[in-house]
């Protein structure tokens, strides 16, 4: 515990994102980088978003008992998760953290007085934050060299995981002060173990403030979404809700009220985007959406969609890299096969994507839920149950096609082609777990959200 609030919710996105799911490849430019960072963090008292710029008084012109909802990105199923929400809230009941100054271009000019940045904190003393750093620092130190030896890991993951949480708990003071001043009546973030929104979270509960986390994603592991750090998680639908209850969350503490980020059509026009890409009229696309993922899984995935694509007649490949991925991680397979159109965003953009999309196959990426949404049926290549997460559920509750190597995907795809009775039930299975896994999209689950939120308050 720092300062009487339990910190390990500081820590999960760093885990999840850089530890079980990055690929670690920190070499010694990166190591020296963290020596130096951890001098700053311990050391420097004009540093980053704590700088001595106090706002209290325009903080406490904001008024009191407001709405606070955070915008960690630009990315445009992020955006929509509060951003949807917000839309709904009148103009003098809401106030909106901003983590990059870009985000502003998403709200309208006369929102600028509702929008605050971490700059505008009320600054940490920090020789506050080094008193009480330092009372947990050798429990810390423990835990970590432990941690690492256990795990087979070098000094350097335990020297990340320190400045990770000395940036937290730097920012953990902030929020807390300024949460003091701008007595907002509820929180609500995009997602409450991210890095950018956890700290203002367990503020908020150590100040009795009502916090509410939204699902941004699929239910793809435990460790993801659980234990909450937010009062209530609000989640797209009852097969959702069921999984997470099943991992052994509190019922009442997991509400369903849909996604607001979400949507069940497509606005693209298909001949369009097919013209786009000059595909002949018998062809079919099969797109493959990746995720984050080791570079054995990766290598897995490509090479069982890629040696499949290559060697079926009449069909058309894309793989849609996950943001987070670096084009990179595929240049030796988009030398290899150059017939695939690997694609970030810069041909294709997500709408244009599934506009166009015939059947979709994924490992373990939430891009497979939107096409089911949408009406697009998918596979799941399982390249390693040990990290199938939703694919998982997909298979056994979905009732989806599984497959493990590029002879089965070409077997399959080669029957999918000329089978119609196999299509229409795919397309079955593909409304059914749609209306499972979501109750609502868009301006209807921004709604109930907001009502579920309001029945909340006191």
């Amino acid at each position: 515990q720092f300062e009487g609030i339990p910190i390990g919710g500081l820590l999960v996105n760093t885990l999840f994102i850089e530890l079980l799911n990055g690929n670690r490849d920190w070499g010694y430019e990166i190591r020296l980088k963290d020596v130096i960072a951890s001098l700053n963090l311990r050391f420097r008292n004009n540093r980053g978003y704590f700088k001595n710029n106090s706002n209290r008084e325009s903080m406490e012109q904001m008024g009191p008992g407001k709405g606070l909802f955070t915008f960690i990105s630009t990315r445009p199923h992020l955006i929509r998760i509060n951003k949807t929400i917000w839309d709904l809230v009148a103009e003098d009941k809401k106030v909106g953290i901003v983590y990059k100054e870009s985000i502003r271009q998403s709200f309208n000019p006369e929102h600028k007085d509702n929008l605050i940045a971490p700059s505008n904190l009320l600054p940490v003393e920090f020789k506050h934050w080094r008193a009480a750093y330092n009372q947990v620092r050798p429990k810390l130190i423990l835990l970590l060299k432990k941690f690492t030896s256990t795990n087979k890991l070098p000094f350097a993951v335990a020297r990340r995981l320190e400045n990770k949480l000395m940036q937290q708990s730097q920012a953990l003071i902030a929020y807390r002060n300024s949460l003091k001043v701008l007595r907002p009546g509820y929180v609500v973030a995009e997602h409450d173990r991210c890095s950018l929104t956890c700290p203002l979270i367990l503020a908020a509960r150590d100040l009795g403030i009502p916090s509410f986390t939204m699902m941004h994603g699929a239910v793809n592991s435990k460790f993801g979404y659980l234990p909450l750090i937010a009062d209530k998680l609000l989640c797209w639908g009852n097969r959702q809700k069921y999984l997470l209850d099943s991992y052994g969350e509190n019922p009442d503490n997991v509400v369903v009220t849909g996604a607001p980020q979400l949507t069940d059509t497509i606005s693209s026009d298909r001949q369009e985007v097919r013209s786009k890409l000059a595909l002949s009229e018998g062809n079919q696309v099969v797109v493959l959406a990746t995720n984050p993922m080791t570079p054995l899984q990766r290598e897995k995935l490509l090479d069982i969609f890629c040696e499949a694509m290559s060697n079926s007649k009449g069909l058309k490949g894309i793989v849609r890299l996950h943001p987070s991925e670096s084009v990179d991680l595929y240049q030796a397979y988009i030398k290899k096969y150059p017939n695939i159109c690997f694609d970030k965003n810069q041909l294709l953009n997500f709408d244009e994507t599934l506009a166009i999309a015939d059947l979709v196959c994924v490992y373990n990426s939430a891009f497979g839920l939107d096409a089911l949404f949408k009406g697009v049926p998918i596979l799941v290549l399982n390249v390693d149950p040990n990290s199938l997460g939703q694919g998982e559920d997909l298979i056994s509750f979905g009732g989806f096609q599984e497959i493990n190597s590029s002879g089965s995907l070409k077997a399959f795809l080669d029957q999918w082609l000329k089978d119609p009775e196999l299509r229409q039930e795919l397309n079955d299975k593909t409304k059914r777990y749609a209306s499972a896994y979501c109750a609502a999209f868009q301006t209807e689950a921004a709604e109930k959200s907001l009502d579920y939120i309001k029945s909340q308050l006191t």
